[in-house]
């Protein structure tokens, strides 16, 4: 599974999604590197009450990656055609070992008293019907030019590992 590394390409289409101040996955996405380009988003909203622009970005991870706890190995191993259970596809989007580059943004706007920040990540690639989330095996074993050096990261492949952004069709 690769490092996922920041695009300044992927973060200005999720900024162009985010300034809209519009909450939904938007269909301008893809770029001509990112064909495949796949997207998180969050929303919250206060009224007399603050919080920092860190705690809001690690509340929208966090209730991404929180869908692991109804995600299901079969799931995993071919994303499923029509799902209409509990929400899946934030984490799997997060998970995807297709994934090498992300970039976010987040707008705020207020209005009548209530403030509003919208988070939006755009991924390398989306989750695709049928494909996998990730190979299970050994850690790092998929890795071509070896694990990442900071201990904290070691499980992963280095940030030199190249995955191709347009996946090959489904077999």
């Amino acid at each position: 599974m690769p490092t996922i590394t920041w695009d300044t390409e992927l973060a200005k289409q999720a900024g162009n999604n985010a300034r809209s101040c519009v909450y939904g996955h938007d269909r301008c996405r893809n770029t001509p590197v990112y064909a495949w380009a796949g997207q998180n988003i969050a929303i919250s909203q206060f009224y007399g009450m603050t919080k920092t622009n860190e705690e809001l970005v690690k509340e929208g991870i966090n209730s991404w990656w929180s869908e692991f706890n109804v995600t299901t190995q079969a799931q995993l191993k071919s994303y499923p055609p029509n799902y209409t259970g509990p929400a899946i596809g934030h984490f799997t989007q997060m998970a995807n070992d297709q994934t090498s580059k992300i970039g976010c943004a987040m707008q705020y706007w207020l209005d009548d008293g209530w403030e509003t920040y919208y988070l939006v990540c755009n991924y390398a690639v989306t989750n695709i019907v049928g494909r996998p989330t990730y190979k299970s095996g050994t850690v790092a074993s998929g890795c071509t030019t070896g694990r990442n050096p900071i201990a904290s990261l070691n499980g992963l492949c280095s940030t030199a590992e190249t995955i191709n952004p347009v996946p090959n069709p489904v077999a």
